[in-house]
């Protein structure tokens, strides 16, 4: 009887939270707290795939979603992102009948990387994709050795692992796992990078006998190829690699005879397009509606938008906070138009989930490869728009080109008004949201 109320209940906030056109943790919650054991009585589907890592997480299971929905199967997956417990226990029971019985054919959750061990109490995923680790949300997570004993700890051999073979971190998870492990990465290419950077913060040590690892070259941040000099512990070779990359023409192939689209020409997007067709061909589906999924795909939650201000072309780079590698890849995207270019850079809060004023984090941001040269202005915006012109201003970039502008609905007016050449707003979500309504009334007006 329990369970049938905690599942009335929250199917009830599920569908007031549909008419306000907002989908949250509460129902999950409600369930929870009527039924504590609510997760474990209910069905879910056969096939169900979990993804988690510090990036890549929201735009990998959208994109699995769309190819599974495009060859004809029933998914439940939370779109909105809500991929704590209580987002979860919301998915699960809005995907189940009032009895219990589940009403999908795979379940495709997105998981945050610190909750897998509280989410994996309740039922293990047939497939468990980890697309990366690295620092990220210093204040919650400490430090990402902290990340990956929690992900160790909840990972069974009856789990098939789909491991980034290019991340040092995510591929000791292989170590003493008995079960199916598929690995994917990307192959040298022209764009890789052979020297250290700033961005390749978190370099590691072989697990093994502890000596440093030595990368034959970076994709970004501490992805690449890499082995152990005693070669204890190397690259591992890939199930699927991503070869004969054209940014330009938005296309690579996959073991160098499968050809594949991505969304821009931006590298990350490589991985996302990467992991998706690895576990459709795992799981059966068939290549040619994969590969026209991929091409048609557009994301809901969009990380990279292109916008006309009047006669100027711009670019909304949304990147997360505390997580320096996602600033870097923005950042990498804007060094790469030597042209003249306006940077929007700010956020109103540091988190989306915590009332945090520590910005430490800014100082393992890559700013420096902003080119002083093409820049017209860099406009800070929002309540921390100081501190990020002081670190800014550190990079090198000349005093005289900074524009602060705290007031974050006076953005438009401001770049308008004072600056010149392409807009490049490497931006917070909530900054990107501001920023997205903002070009909305524009249009309107």
């Amino acid at each position: 009887m329990r369970k049938v109320l905690a599942i009335i209940a929250a199917k009830f906030v599920i569908f007031i939270g549909k008419l306000v056109n907002k989908g949250s943790s509460l129902p999950g919650d409600v369930a929870m707290r009527i039924d504590p054991n609510i997760l474990k009585k209910i069905q879910i589907p056969n096939l169900s795939i979990a993804v988690t890592g510090t990036t890549g997480k929201t735009s990998t299971t959208q994109t699995i979603a769309k190819v599974f929905e495009s060859c004809g199967y029933r998914v439940a997956h939370n779109l909105s992102g809500a991929n704590l417990i209580g987002g979860v226990a919301t998915l699960l029971i809005d995907s189940v009948t009032l009895s219990g019985k589940c009403k999908k054919d795979v379940l495709i959750l997105e998981v945050d990387e610190r909750y897998a061990k509280i989410v994996f109490q309740y039922f293990k995923p047939t497939y468990f994709v980890v697309t990366n680790l690295s620092r990220d949300q210093l204040a919650r997570h400490g430090h990402f050795d902290v990340v990956y004993e929690d992900i160790k700890r909840v990972i069974s051999d009856d789990m098939h692992l789909i491991l980034n073979a290019d991340d040092p971190f995510v591929c000791k998870l292989a170590q003493d796992h008995h079960g199916k492990i598929t690995y994917f990465g990307i192959g040298e290419h022209d764009g890789v990078e052979h020297e250290v950077a700033m961005d390749t913060l978190d370099l590691a040590y072989c697990p093994i006998c502890h000596s440093k690892l030595v990368f034959d070259y970076y994709h970004y941040g501490n992805l690449g190829k890499y082995h152990c000099p005693n070669h204890d512990y190397d690259r591992p070779v890939c199930d699927y690699e991503a070869t004969a990359i054209d940014l330009e023409n938005q296309y690579f192939e996959i073991n160098g005879e499968v050809k594949v689209a991505i969304q821009h020409d931006i590298i990350y997007n490589i991985y996302n397009n990467l992991v998706v067709y690895a576990v459709s061909m795992l799981c059966g589906l068939p290549q040619e509606k994969v590969l026209d999924s991929l091409r048609s795909f557009n994301f809901t939650v969009k990380r990279f938008d292109e916008f006309m201000l009047d006669d100027r072309k711009g670019y909304i780079l949304t990147s997360k906070n505390e997580t320096p590698i996602s600033y870097n890849q923005s950042l990498a995207y804007v060094h790469k138009d030597p042209n003249l270019k306006t940077v929007v850079v700010g956020f109103k809060r540091v988190s989306g989930r915590y009332e945090l004023k520590d910005l430490s984090w800014l100082w393992d941001v890559n700013f420096e490869l902003l080119d002083n040269n093409s820049i017209d202005h860099v406009v800070c915006v929002g309540p921390y728009a100081d501190e990020l012109a002081a670190r800014i201003y550190h990079a090198g970039i000349d005093q005289d080109k900074f524009i602060l502008e705290p007031i974050a609905e006076n953005t438009l007016k401001t770049v308008k008004e004072k600056t010149k050449g392409t807009i490049y707003a490497t931006v917070y979500f909530d900054m990107a949201k501001e920023m997205t309504r903002l070009l909305e009334s524009e249009k309107r007006s």
